[in-house]
């Protein structure tokens, strides 16, 4: 059955709207891909999937050359949103940004085919809880405890005690691996050690604490790569 004009335009502009009120909040917290960005991925999902379902009514297939596959059309597109979501993930000194963008493109392109395919009420319950979970989950998310991965160098005499170490350490979070590197010149050991720290941990003060530890040249606390 051909889908009538005003139907179309009535689910292009549900569509619109989702896509846009989604967007809306990505641009709100600074997000790369926004309100225009999100609005026309859901758009173009409707109108795709609008064109596959009224396929047949606009070009008839030829008996000659057997059946067409108008779910083709579909699921090119998928692939080519997948490569869009891709371009707004950032990876920044160790640090992965855009995923939850990522995602929310890939729903909303979602949200369009569910509208261009008629299905309204799972296109609305998806978009209600994609939104709650942007705006509410965002609270409780604060709240949740966090882990921050460093790396630390320490260039140290033999004298170091590595017990000591892992104590002072232990009161900030722990440790997750040490590697050892000696150098016969200097006599010298370069420890590098990986560790679980506490989100809130005063970095400046760990510093401190390493750095008067018996036989420690050289402190250095870094990001895990």
């Amino acid at each position: 059955m051909q889908i009538g004009q005003w139907e179309i335009l009535a689910r292009l502009l549900i569509g619109a709207m989702m896509g846009g009120v989604i967007g809306f909040e990505r641009e709100a917290h600074g997000r790369p891909a926004g309100f225009r960005t999100h609005l026309l991925v859901c758009l173009s999902a409707v109108l795709l999937m609008v064109i596959s379902h009224n396929h047949y009514k606009l070009a008839p297939p030829n008996p000659i050359f057997g059946k067409v596959d108008t779910g083709r059309i579909v699921s090119g597109a998928v692939t080519g949103i997948g490569f869009l979501g891709a371009g707004v993930i950032i990876k920044m000194r160790g640090t992965i940004y855009g995923l939850t963008t990522a995602a929310c493109i890939w729903i909303v392109f979602a949200i369009g085919l569910a509208v261009g395919s008629g299905l309204y009420v799972p296109a609305v319950a998806t978009f209600m809880l994609t939104f709650l979970t942007l705006w509410t989950l965002r609270i409780a998310e604060r709240k949740i405890p966090k882990v921050m991965y460093r790396r630390i160098e320490i260039t140290a005499d033999d004298v170091l005690a590595e017990e000591q170490l892992r104590a002072i350490i232990d009161t900030f979070g722990h440790v997750t691996g040490i590697d050892y590197e000696k150098d016969n010149q200097t006599r010298s050991v370069i420890y590098s050690v990986s560790v679980a720290l506490k989100h809130d941990t005063p970095l400046r003060r760990l510093l401190k604490e390493l750095s008067e530890l018996g036989g420690a040249k050289n402190v250095r606390i870094g990001l895990t790569f």
